[in-house]
């Protein structure tokens, strides 16, 4: 432990290069708005209204997160889309991380009963991103006009990042 700490009592080394970037880009994001109806068959930008956490100015109300100056590189993101309404045993949904208009990473579950509600896809994934990329978090389904994206003010639908210390 000796040389971490200097005689005047602050940080040196290894320890001040960790604490300079503990305040690493972070998001957090979720909706309270009725939930979201979605297009069958086809991906649907999940929609958000609330900032838990956005310690870079990097969310828009356009519902994505846009990378900011100086914080490209590996990100980790997770996104879960809660499903809801009338979700029947030969429909499929899915989850997905969109990064610009590219999908990068999904989930698809399918249910084994009919008339079910509550189901949810958890996606994650590691991008690299520049300036200027922009995170998405969609969803997709097969079924009935009556499955939605389940919004609320229990936090249903989320959509969350931060910059790996890489």
């Amino acid at each position: 432990m000796s040389g971490l700490i200097n005689s005047a009592g602050s940080k040196s080394g290894v320890i001040e290069n960790y604490y300079s970037k503990i305040n690493q880009p972070a998001f957090s994001v979720w909706s309270s708005d009725s939930n979201q109806t979605v297009g069958q068959a086809a991906w649907t930008t999940w929609a958000h209204n609330q900032t838990e956490l956005d310690n870079k100015g990097g969310v828009h109300a356009n519902n994505y997160y846009e990378v900011q100056s100086g914080d490209n590189g590996y990100w980790f993101l997770i996104g879960t889309v809660h499903w809801g309404g009338t979700i029947e045993s030969t429909e499929t949904i899915a989850g997905a991380i969109f990064l610009n208009s590219t999908e990068i990473q999904s989930v698809w579950a399918s249910p084994t009963f009919g008339g079910g509600d509550n189901m949810f896809c958890t996606v994650n994934a590691i991008v690299n991103a520049s300036v200027g990329s922009k995170f998405y978090l969609n969803g997709w389904h097969s079924g009935a006009s009556t499955t939605v994206m389940m919004n609320g003010s229990d936090k249903n639908t989320t959509f969350m990042g931060f910059k790996l210390l890489i």
